[in-house]
Formats: C-alpha cells, structure tokens, sequence
C-alpha cells in the first residue's frame, strides 16, 4: 500500500503565484495639460515679443522722384518771379551729370550771385534818388542856383551852433539817412537857420526929456549933482 501524504504536509509542486496588477499609466505633464481644460475665467498670457506677428506696413508708397518743375512752385501774393532766375535755378535742378557736391556748390554760387544783384539794384536805385533831389535843390529859387552857397553857409553856422560834438552827430545822421540831400530838409533847416543867424532890428524909445548940458559936462558940480 502506498504511502500517502501525511495530513497538513506541503504539496509537492508549489502553485505559480498571481500576476500583479497592470500598473496605471503615467500621463505626461504636456498632454496633462493639453487635455485638462482651462477655467473659462483663466488670464490669458500676454504676447510674447519675440513671437509676436510683423504688423503690415501703413505707409503708403511715395512717388518717385521726377524732374524739376519750376511751374509747381508756389510764389507769395504780390511777389515777382525772376524768370531768368527761376530758369537757372531750374538748370541746377535738373543736371543729371552733376553730383551732389557740384550741385550743391552750384546752388551756393547762383545764392551768392543772387544777393550781391539784389543788393547792387538798391545801392543803384538810392544813388539815382539822391541825384534826384539834389537836382531839384540846385534848381530852387530860393536857396538854390546862384544862392546854394549862402544857404550851405547859412546852414552849416547853426549846425555848428550845436557844439563840436554835437555839430558832428548832427551831420553824420544827415550822411546816414540821406536827409542831408532832401529837398524839403534842405528848405527847413535854411529858415531855421536864418531866424538863428541873421541880426534883428533893435527896438527901443527915445530919451522922456532934453538933456541937462551942463550935467553932463560938470557931473561932480555940487549945483549939477541929480540934474543930468
């Protein structure tokens, strides 16, 4: 017979263990966060400025530079166009074989050359406004012609009344101004200076009663003292 096994022996071939159970799987934080809904309330992150979009541009494109147009210049009321000016100036302007620095000298020399004829045409319209009015002084009745001598005289005699000091001041801003060589200047001084000049008549009243001979011969004469 058999040996059977002892009652509460430990069998012979020991059973597989159970499986443990399939661990859960672990998510990663970016799909964690992809498919975890924001708070509608949430901030939204501000743009960042080196991923931000280029905006388009707003400026409108300029028209290309064209040629020099002296009839689109617009001139002051009541100025006067220099028409052989403009056309030089235009010529500058318009040189394709200029550089900018022969350009820009040949602007400088037309403004210098523009500024000394300004000041050429005034220097020549004063000169022949002065030529004008000693013409007409020269050919006053009164104090010109044969008479121009006495009135410089006369005049210079009561400018000189003034001072040496103020005779000079007197007479430079004659020069300056030019008032010295106008006709109506010239009248006024000359009949100021006269009423300065010229003697006056001396008014006077003859003596009351005739004369004390005797008084006047022997003042010392105690008989003639408060006679004469």
């Amino acid at each position: 017979m058999a040996d059977e096994p002892a009652v509460g022996a430990a069998p012979a071939v020991t059973p597989p263990a159970p499986a443990p159970a399939a661990a859960a799987p672990v998510t990663p934080p970016a799909a964690a966060a992809a498919t975890t809904p924001a708070p509608a309330d949430a901030p939204k992150p501000a743009p960042s400025i080196a991923g931000e979009a280029p905006k388009p541009d707003d400026k409108k494109a300029e028209p290309a530079a064209g040629p020099f147009d002296p009839k689109a210049i617009k001139i002051p009321d009541g100025a006067k166009v220099d028409e052989k000016a403009v056309a030089a100036f235009s010529e500058i302007f318009n040189d394709p074989k200029l550089s900018s620095q022969d350009r820009g000298q040949k602007l400088i020399d037309f403004h210098n050359a523009a500024l000394k004829a300004a000041s050429d045409a005034s220097t020549a319209a004063w000169t022949d406004t002065t030529t004008k009015w000693v013409s007409e002084i020269k050919a006053d009745q009164k104090i010109g012609g044969d008479k121009l001598p006495a009135t410089v005289a006369t005049i210079s005699k009561a400018i000189d009344s003034l001072g040496a000091e103020g005779a000079q001041a007197f007479r430079q801003a004659l020069d300056i101004t030019g008032a010295g060589n106008h006709p109506a200047v010239v009248r006024a001084l000359h009949a100021f200076a006269t009423l300065l000049t010229e003697g006056k008549h001396v008014t006077g009243s003859p003596p009351s009663g005739q004369p004390n001979t005797a008084a006047l011969f022997f003042p010392n004469s105690p008989e003639m003292k408060g006679t004469a």
